[in-house]
């Protein structure tokens, strides 16, 4: 358990929020991630996939940092298509199979399916929507978009 606590927290070493040096320093809140981590591996942020044009789905986490679940126990985030990034369209390239995650207490994961129908060169643009925190303002916020190539 040691360890996948550590994988989880390793997931959000490298992006952190930019804070007064002192003040608290929060690690960005949500993410994207291809995996949940394993007691032998690692879940680590994803701004950037490749997926290959004979693909019919991809599989993806939005993850959320455990120390932002112990200071804000119930927190919702939406998956918004950024529509100036993306050459896909929603709906007519690809569906989401979720858009809204109500987090609750510790919960750190929640899956999504994003089913590719007629995205063959084509790019994906996501970003995640949650509110303001003043720990974590949207600005600061590093690990926060996700952009899919379809090749």
């Amino acid at each position: 358990m040691k360890k996948l606590l550590f994988a989880i927290m390793a997931a959000f070493a490298f992006a952190a929020c930019d804070k007064d040096e002192h003040q608290t320093r929060y690690q960005d809140m949500m993410c994207f991630v291809e995996s949940i981590p394993t007691d032998d591996g690692y879940a680590s942020a994803t701004t950037h996939i490749t997926a290959a044009s004979d693909a019919s789905a991809l599989q993806l986490y939005v993850m959320r940092s455990p120390m932002a679940a112990g200071q804000h126990p119930r927190q919702t985030a939406r998956i918004v298509v950024d529509k100036e990034n993306s050459t896909a369209i929603e709906g007519t390239d690809f569906t989401l199979s979720a858009t809204t995650f109500d987090f609750e207490n510790s919960e750190v994961f929640r899956p999504f399916t994003i089913d590719f129908h007629d995205a063959a060169g084509k790019t994906i643009a996501l970003e995640l929507d949650y509110a303001y925190y003043d720990e974590c303002p949207a600005d600061t916020r590093k690990q926060d978009r996700l952009t899919i190539e379809i090749k």
